[in-house]
């Protein structure tokens, strides 16, 4: 299952279940591009005090630079199933 809260790390490990496994994904696209910046560090500003984060790697996990990964089953969230406190992702998980 991936969806808007897929992103970072989680998005690399999506992407290396389908390249190396029969995973079938469902939900929503993720909430990040597969290619992007991470491994980040941080640093202190010295007269405020304050913590700066910064990336400094860039992953380049697919050839082309989609917007995110798109699911197998693609689930749109419905404000119906929210209000009736319905997960139609694992539903359709737990029916496969």
């Amino acid at each position: 299952m991936i969806g808007r809260r897929t992103f970072s790390s989680a998005i690399l490990n999506a992407i290396d279940l389908k390249k190396q496994t029969p995973a079938i994904f469902a939900g929503e696209p993720t909430g990040g591009k597969p290619n992007h910046y991470g491994e980040v560090q941080m640093f202190r500003l010295p007269q405020s005090g304050l913590m700066v984060t910064y990336s400094v790697k860039y992953f380049r996990v697919i050839e082309d630079d989609p917007d995110s990964l798109v699911p197998d089953l693609l689930i749109e969230p419905r404000i119906s199933d929210y209000l009736n406190k319905a997960d139609p992702v694992l539903e359709t998980v737990l029916r496969k």
